[in-house]
Parts: structure tokens; sequence; C-alpha cells
């Protein structure tokens, strides 16, 4: 299964980098995924930070329009079956792309979303968890 990683961005230039990091340091094969860096107009270091992964990380720069014209403008250039959405300022972690292809296995699932956790200065975390499982069926 080909999977998309679609990264929006907009002056992270402080986090970019580590949440790229924790994409190409999954354990799913690199011929499995592609990882796009769509950059809205960052007017720090961002766009120059993501250079540095070139090959193995796509830039788009655009103009600044928000996150949802970021990823409206990266969507039509993934070429993967499932795309994976992530913000520059947050970082996934281990096995996160091979639990998400696995899950993706069976072909009648659309989307998935599940528990996060917030990190703040000074080491301060909070766990976010959806309490409630919905599967639905068109």
């Amino acid at each position: 299964m080909q999977l998309s990683v679609l990264i929006d961005t907009y002056n992270h230039e402080r986090l970019i980098e580590q949440a790229i990091n924790s994409v190409v340091a999954q354990d799913f094969p690199v011929s499995e995924r592609e990882v796009l860096v769509i950059d809205d107009g960052s007017t720090d270091r961002t766009a120059e930070i993501v250079r540095r992964f070139a090959p193995h990380v796509r830039l788009i720069t655009k103009k600044n329009g928000g996150q949802a014209s970021a990823f409206n403008a990266g969507i039509p250039e993934c070429r993967g079956e499932v795309i994976v959405f992530l913000d520059g300022d947050d970082w996934w972690t281990p096995g996160k792309l091979r639990k998400i292809a696995q899950v993706f296995a069976d072909a009648s699932l659309g989307m998935l979303g599940h528990a996060f956790i917030e990190s703040f200065d000074g080491g301060a975390g909070r766990t976010g968890s959806a309490h409630r499982v919905d599967r639905w069926n068109g």
C-alpha cells in the first residue's frame, strides 16, 4: 500500500525538522511512501530547512492562505492510496505509518482518527483521546 504523508507548515522553523524526522524514521518502507511538505508562505527559514531533506521530501511553496488552503494545494499532488496528514509543528511516535497501513488494509475503511499527546514547553503533556469508536458504512 502506497502512503502519502502531507505536512502543512507555516513559520515552523523551530519544529519542522522534528516533524519531518518523525516521518522519515518510521518503520515503513521508503519505497511505499512519499512525503510532501506544503509551505504556506512562511517568512522564516522553514523552506530552507525542508530543502535539506530532498530528495526524500518534496517541498511545495505557496502564498499564505491558511491551513485548509495548504492541504487543498497538497492533496492533488499526492500519489498514494492513503493520505496521512501531519502539521509542521507536530511529530509522530514510531510505528504510526505501519499501523495506519495495517488498518487501511480493510478496503471498506475511509477515514481514521486516533489519540494524540499535546506537549508543552517545560515538559508538561496531556493526552487527548477519542472515547468512542464510530464506524460508518455507506
